[in-house]
């Protein structure tokens, strides 16, 4: 795929007894389209890598 997507991060509110907060993106339609990503079939493995966050469909 060749379009590139910029996005913020949402960050979750810390609280309670959480040491930092956490963080959402929101996955572009296109990108789900590409992977396969379903309400259904929505399970992913998300990993760092070289300063890039990847996604991959979970088989």
């Amino acid at each position: 795929m060749d379009k590139v997507f910029k996005k913020n991060v949402n960050f979750n509110k810390g609280g309670g007894t959480s040491s930092g907060s956490s963080g959402r993106l929101i996955i572009p339609k296109e990108l789900l389209v590409e992977l396969d990503i379903t309400r259904e079939e929505n399970k992913v493995i998300m990993y760092s890598e070289d300063d890039k966050i990847v996604i991959k469909k979970a088989l």
